[in-house]
């Protein structure tokens, strides 16, 4: 047989394996955290939609809770079903993520924002800068307002791994809670269930 005929049937093989390997994870992934969310929301209503194949799903989640109306939880996988495009994802620096907004009920001020890391930056002028130590984890603090970065400083706080939340904002223009956070060991939806307790105004 013809060696470069041997090669393609190869490649073909291989790249059908990843497909099926990556797609099958991935969906495992997206399934374990919908339940865990479901589990810590109890929302009234849900809604799922599928972004871009394998590698994210968008999930809307009515709450009854005295400040947030609604909860959005955004999935965001590398492409592990890929065997062309997971590699590049890799090396630019993609890791799974999930998105969190949380839809206030009041109108919120905005001009807070929590990042962990000391590599942490944010490019915005006009707020009280100072830094939190959580162990060993850098927690870097921008704000008007100390009430409102407290709020979201709290729950981080309380958490084992407080490094893999990786950002917490006061988003006036979507008037929401914002947060990003590593999916791994359950830690982005323990976040999520602090922060709504610590804004559960009934508390």
């Amino acid at each position: 047989m013809n060696e470069t005929v041997v090669i393609i049937a190869l490649l073909a093989g291989l790249v059908s394996l990843q497909y099926w390997r990556g797609r099958r994870l991935n969906l495992s992934l997206i399934r374990a955290l919908a339940a865990e969310l479901e589990k810590a929301l109890e929302p009234l209503d849900k809604e799922y939609t599928w972004i871009g194949g394998y590698v994210g799903v968008i999930g809307k989640y009515k709450i009854e809770h005295s400040a947030i109306s609604a909860v959005e939880a955004t999935v965001s996988l590398v492409p592990r079903h890929s065997l062309l495009y997971l590699p590049i994802s890799l090396l630019m620096g993609r890791r799974d993520r999930v998105y969190f907004l949380l839809r206030a009920q009041d109108k919120l001020p905005g001009g807070a924002h929590l990042k962990t890391g000391r590599r942490a930056k944010l490019e915005q002028e006009g707020l009280n800068y100072d830094e939190k130590k959580l162990g060993g984890t850098v927690s870097k603090r921008w704000y008007k307002d100390k009430n409102e970065i407290e709020k979201l400083f709290r729950p981080l706080a309380k958490l084992e791994r407080p490094q893999q939340i990786k950002h917490v904002a006061v988003n006036a223009e979507e008037n929401a809670y914002y947060a990003e956070a590593e999916i791994t060991h359950g830690t982005a939806v323990e976040y999520l269930k602090n922060l709504l307790q610590e804004l559960d105004k009934r508390a």
